[in-house]
């Protein structure tokens, strides 16, 4: 390469290939964070949650099917609803917040 001829640097790119400004994200895949899935509230009076114990159920107002939000570090990063698969209860990711919307 001559002298004074500059050649365009290539942008940064994550480990998909596709370019970022911040440079690779794959850096930072096993650092843990706190992830809360708030699923439902229940309301007890204190008589009946001192009788809670091993294998009680407390209702929840939520059901199958109603939204509810994914915080990660306390700020929300998702929005879902509660389903139910084999048995068990889950949530199905239906829109991801993009940063600039948090």
């Amino acid at each position: 390469m001559s002298e004074g001829t500059e050649q365009p640097q290539e942008a940064e790119k994550t480990a998909n290939g596709n370019p970022t400004e911040m440079g690779d994200v794959s850096l930072v895949y096993d650092v843990p964070v706190t992830l809360n899935v708030q699923l439902g509230e229940g309301v007890l009076t204190i008589g009946d949650l001192l009788k809670c114990g091993k294998g009680s159920v407390i209702p929840l107002s939520q059901k199958v099917g109603d939204p509810f939000v994914v915080m990660l570090q306390k700020r929300a990063i998702a929005e879902g609803e509660i389903v139910e698969a084999g048995g068990h209860l889950g949530i199905k990711i239906t829109n991801v917040i993009k940063v600039s919307e948090t």
